[in-house]
């Protein structure tokens, strides 16, 4: 998409409330990228097994690429697209995600998801 492709809009503050917001989307899904995949043999946290913690940023390019107990494939911009888990409510994260992962509500920036954030 190129900014030609964006809506006409006469309302400048539209306009600037669009972008504000599509930049904010872009700084949350940037700050999921962690520094590479960490697949380190730690217990995995959230009382999982270590090898169902391996699929937690695992490389994927769609959600079929995700094994159990991951589920969606995240893209976070100018990075490698990772595995992380969908989640119902932060309330789950501690059971759900790994060791040092956290939750993300991504419903504050127009996205109806909340995922297993990467450690940064």
């Amino acid at each position: 998409m190129s900014i030609t492709d964006l809506p006409q809009d006469s309302n400048p503050n539209a306009v600037q409330h669009r972008m504000i917001k599509a930049l904010l989307t872009l700084v949350v899904l940037g700050s999921i990228v962690g520094c590479g995949d960490d697949k380190s043999s730690d217990d995995g946290g959230g009382g999982s097994s270590a090898s169902e913690m391996t699929a937690f940023g695992s490389a994927c390019d769609v959600d079929a690429d995700c094994e159990a107990p991951t589920d969606y494939c995240a893209a976070p911009p100018m990075a490698t697209k990772f595995c992380t888990a969908s989640l119902t409510s932060c309330d789950e994260a501690a059971a759900t995600c790994p060791e040092g992962w956290s939750c993300l509500d991504l419903n504050a920036f127009g996205i109806p998801k909340i995922i297993c954030e990467r450690p940064r």
